[in-house]
């Protein structure tokens, strides 16, 4: 039996079969805070975690005083030689269990240990074995060779669910003006954002768009379309979903699996979240002599971007994958909420703050560099035969079944400025863009001046 100790009531659970990893998790938990809780083996075998009496903390304070004065005694010591014998009494218990309780062991660490803190006890120690009884059939999706992007999502939902039964809270991600969570997993690292679309409308967020809509009219429309709260956030969450399936179906690479979920009672969508080596793209040591490979993965990045037609890609919305930061080995678009337009913004100043986050890598050192062949090769992959018609109707398939209660994401008007793009990006080798220049073809007007130059140069030659 174990048998722990809250502020409210003791609990007592009977733990039977060889849970021997259990008892090295208990040990670390004592290791990790060893001046405030104790573990106490009683005569009938069982064992309990409490708080420390105020006795027992002198008596620690008294071994360390004693300490100083007689060097063959360490607290340090102390309390691992003390440690290692709960450890082994608690091995002992576990090992001499005849049968196994899964359900009481999961119990015991989603009712018992997450009234701890993170800091408290180590969830990034936390035993194979153990994950398992928590959350069934999680070592079997993780031993998965070359999964695919829904088995990767399973995984990273199934990883969540285990870090929110310990007690992990997701966060708030700074900044941005869709809004999203970042949720960990039990090592406490970001394993995906979130955008909920199931959103209750709130009276603040009423008021500052109403602010929002006296004072920056064109700004409000484009970005937050004259709809409902809820509306909004659906019609946001689907354009993550979108831009992923997109990237996938059309071999670009660049945006992480992005999934429509329901975690608890929210639904919105959930992107996966690549750790290690990963900084802002403003935050990377640009070379001033990109390789080839540097410059195809940058242009690749226009290209899709200019398609879609991100109203906010701003240098915070596209990362760098770097093991040295300096050499650009990856590129990962997040924060696509803003893709599929309805408009594109207009000529007049009070567009300008919009145009300016719009396509921001126009202003990027290698913007100015012309197309790559292989960048070319891309875009004439998208007009060849009827990709673009059949990367819209995937979108819209794959929205429609397994989006968030829209049953057409591109409607007539989103495809006709999408269609536009495209016919821009067909005719940038012979137009003479570079992606600077590309960038800055943002309103109609712009576009339709850009076509009317080309065909009627084309007349005279």
């Amino acid at each position: 039996m174990i048998s722990f100790i809250t502020k409210t009531r003791e609990h007592c659970l009977d733990l039977k079969g060889g849970f021997g990893d259990l008892a090295n998790d208990l040990a670390l938990l004592h290791r990790s805070s060893p001046s405030s809780l104790d573990i106490q083996l009683r005569s009938d075998g069982s064992f309990q975690l409490k708080d420390r009496t105020l006795s027992g903390r002198l008596f620690d304070l008294l071994v360390s005083i004693c300490s100083i004065f007689y060097k063959n005694i360490s607290a340090v010591n102390f309390r691992s030689a003390r440690m290692k014998a709960y450890s082994d009494a608690a091995h002992r218990i576990f090992n001499e269990s005849a049968n196994d309780s899964p359900n009481q062991v999961r119990a015991f660490y989603t009712n018992g240990l997450r009234k701890w803190s993170v800091q408290t006890f180590d969830r990034a120690a936390l035993s194979d074995r153990v994950q398992e009884q928590i959350l069934p059939g999680l070592q079997n999706a993780c031993a998965r060779a070359n999964p695919s992007d829904e088995e990767k999502m399973e995984l990273a939902l199934m990883r969540t669910s285990l870090a929110l039964r310990l007690g992990i809270t997701p966060k708030t991600n700074g900044g941005g003006m869709t809004g999203s969570v970042k949720y960990f997993d039990n090592k406490g690292e970001v394993i995906g954002l979130f955008k909920q679309a199931n959103v209750k409308p709130r009276a603040i967020k009423g008021i500052k768009k109403l602010l929002r809509t006296l004072l920056f009219p064109r700004q409000t429309q484009l970005y937050f379309p004259i709809r409902d709260q809820r509306q909004e956030a659906i019609s946001q969450a689907n354009a993550e979903i979108a831009t992923s399936i997109g990237d996938r179906f059309l071999g670009i690479g660049l945006t992480p699996v992005t999934r429509a979920v329901q975690i608890g009672d929210m639904i919105g969508s959930f992107q996966l979240w690549r750790n290690h080596h990963v900084v802002d793209a403003e935050d990377f040591t640009w070379s001033d002599t990109p390789t080839p490979d540097e410059l195809s993965k940058f242009q690749r990045m226009v290209i899709f971007d200019y398609l879609m037609g991100n109203l906010d890609r701003h240098s915070r919305n596209w990362l760098v994958y770097s093991k040295d930061n300096a050499t650009l080995e990856d590129i990962v678009l997040v924060d696509n909420a803003n893709a599929y337009p309805s408009d594109h913004p207009g000529e007049k100043i009070k567009d300008l703050l919009i145009r300016r986050k719009m396509f921001a890598w126009k202003n990027h050192p290698w913007a100015s560099k012309p197309f790559t062949r292989e960048s070319l090769a891309l875009i004439e992959k998208i007009h060849k035969g009827n990709t673009l018609d059949n990367t819209i109707a995937v979108i819209n398939a794959f929205i429609h079944l397994n989006g968030i209660g829209a049953p057409l994401f591109l409607d007539a008007k989103k495809v006709d400025l999408m269609r536009s793009r495209a016919q821009v990006l067909r005719r940038v080798e012979e137009g003479g863009l570079t992606p600077s220049t590309l960038g800055l073809l943002q309103t109609n007007d712009k576009i339709h001046a850009f076509k009317v130059s080309f065909e009627l140069e084309q007349k005279i030659i």
